[in-house]
């Protein structure tokens, strides 16, 4: 029986839009482009800038496998079209029509909260299961679209990581309806004191914490089949103001500072900025200190230990956000390069 080949994705925001060149093409299995929004109960993209760029990249690529992601942080009206029938209903007419006319492969709602109002949008403990319906009728509709057309139609979901998220979503019911589950094991940082934010395993250097390893046990727990599962890197670091000798673990006398697309932080590295490059070898993350300031980030060897974890344990994948973040191509090449290793 022939090994089961990892997908690899990136999520490529329109309002980054700069290009993909035939290199990047060839590391990844799966774009998914982001976001269409619910407005008004309807799936809508009149927003994007670059959707003729779009339909262009999908003709000229047809090996890469393009689904439409719809939300993203902050993006609401997904409470309030989910909780009626003639709201999901709408809601999946409206998504597969966007799907149709840029000739996209599927589906990839980003509701990533439901019952939270963690981002400022519309929740209600009906969430839980009013999602599950929402999900059912895409399928659906999907499947008479495949019935149409003779193609497959891919339907995945983007969830929190950590175990909390896993109570708002009745895993075991959309288990047997979606093709990935995609964990955003990023930004797992925590509000009190100076953590990894995109770690695969528990640190080394301060105890608690979250990881990409524990978040997949999670959701495998409750219900989710493993091969379904897709871990999140991330194209981008958090840093803080900080003292001391060792930052990680830090609770007082921090400060939370801005976020930094890797092509920055790549430059800090390259640069005679300064900084340390440390790694923290049981959490398989690094991170830069110059001793005033800390930048936590993924790099090509903390992807390429992500990639090797997906293989190890059968897992559906692995995915980042986002595709603009690194300038030189340098970390989706890193993920390709580990997952073709192992395909050897």
């Amino acid at each position: 029986m022939k090994q089961h080949t990892p997908m690899l994705c990136g999520y490529l925001s329109d309002w980054g839009w700069h290009g993909i060149t035939p290199e990047a093409a060839a590391c990844l299995t799966h774009v998914n482009y982001s976001f269409a929004l619910v407005k008004d109960g309807s799936v809508s993209d009149a927003h994007w800038s670059h959707g003729k760029d779009l339909d262009e990249a999908i003709r000229r690529y047809p090996e890469l496998t393009f689904v439409i992601s719809v939300g993203g942080w902050g993006a609401g009206g997904f409470s309030e079209a989910a909780s009626t029938e003639e709201g999901r209903i709408c809601f999946a007419e409206t998504a597969l029509d966007v799907m149709r006319r840029h000739g996209f492969s599927g589906i990839d709602v980003d509701w990533e909260y439901p019952c939270r109002t963690d981002a400022g949008i519309a929740s209600s403990p009906e969430d839980k299961h009013n999602f599950t319906l929402l999900l059912k009728t895409l399928r659906e509709h999907l499947d008479r679209e495949s019935e149409k057309t003779g193609k497959a139609y891919l339907l995945s979901i983007a969830v929190g990581a950590g175990a909390a998220f896993t109570r708002d979503i009745e895993l075991a019911e959309i288990n047997p309806i979606l093709d990935y589950v995609n964990l955003m094991t990023y930004d797992m940082k925590e509000w009190d004191r100076v953590t990894h934010h995109s770690n695969l395993c528990p640190s080394g250097e301060y105890a608690g914490g979250w990881s990409a390893e524990q978040t997949v046990d999670a959701y495998h727990a409750g219900g989710i089949d493993t091969e379904k599962l897709v871990i999140g890197g991330a194209f981008y670091g958090h840093s803080y103001d900080v003292t001391g000798e060792h930052p990680l673990g830090q609770t007082e006398n921090f400060r939370r500072g801005k976020n930094l697309r890797y092509s920055r932080i790549r430059t800090l590295i390259a640069e005679d900025s300064g900084y340390r490059l440390y790694r923290d070898e049981a959490a398989h993350a690094p991170y830069l200190y110059n001793g005033e300031h800390i930048i936590i980030f993924d790099d090509a060897q903390a992807l390429a230990d992500k990639v090797n974890f997906v293989y190890d344990r059968g897992l559906g994948g692995i995915m980042f956000w986002e595709f603009n973040e690194d300038d030189s191509g340098e970390l989706v090449a890193a993920i390709a390069g580990a997952a073709k290793k192992r395909e050897l």
